[in-house]
C-alpha cells in the first residue's frame, strides 16, 4: 500500500480522479483474475469437448464459449 501511495505521489496523482482509478484498479485487478480464472477453471470439460466435436478450434471455443458463459463475471469483475 506503501508502495502505491509513493507511485501515485511520484506521478503527481495525489488527489485526482485518475489516482483514484490508478488505486482502485491496481488494488481490484488481482481479485477479478482470480474470480474469472476459477470460473474458467469450473467450465465443464464436456462444454469443451462438444465445441470440438462442432468443429470449434481452441481459439474458438475460448472466445465463443467462454466468454459467453461467463459474461456475469466480468462484468461483476469490472464494476467491483
Amino acid at each position: 500500500m506503501i508502495s502505491l501511495t509513493k507511485f501515485v505521489s511520484n506521478v503527481g496523482l495525489i488527489g485526482t480522479r485518475q489516482g483514484q482509478i490508478v488505486v482502485s484498479t491496481g488494488l481490484c485487478m488481482p481479485l477479478a483474475v482470480y474470480m474469472i480464472h476459477g470460473f474458467i477453471k469450473n467450465v465443464p470439460v464436456d462444454l469443451e469437448e462438444s465445441a470440438h466435436i462442432d468443429g470449434a478450434g481452441s481459439v474458438r471455443t475460448y472466445f465463443c464459449h467462454h466468454t459467453a458463459t461467463s459474461k456475469a463475471y466480468f462484468s461483476y469483475s469490472c464494476y467491483s
